[in-house]
């Protein structure tokens, strides 16, 4: 069940029906300025424990990257 059939989960997801802009945000790419500036994104990838959180409202992951030993 994906984002076309979201508004009709719950009453309180009518929007979702509706709608007709992204989410979270609506990203105008007809006016998106290039910053020749910017340095490639970097990314890393780290295998982590995690927990998926559903909120009703969104769903989350819960990572814990490190934890405070105890003894």
């Amino acid at each position: 069940m994906g984002p076309d059939h979201w508004g009709a989960l719950s009453p309180n997801f009518r929007a979702c029906a509706v709608g007709t802009n992204q989410s979270p945000i609506d990203i105008a790419t007809a006016a998106a300025v290039c910053n020749p500036a910017l340095q490639p994104l970097r990314r890393d990838y780290t295998v982590a424990n995690g927990t998926l959180v559903d909120n009703v409202f969104n769903i989350a992951v819960r990572v814990v990257f490190f934890q405070i030993p105890t003894n």
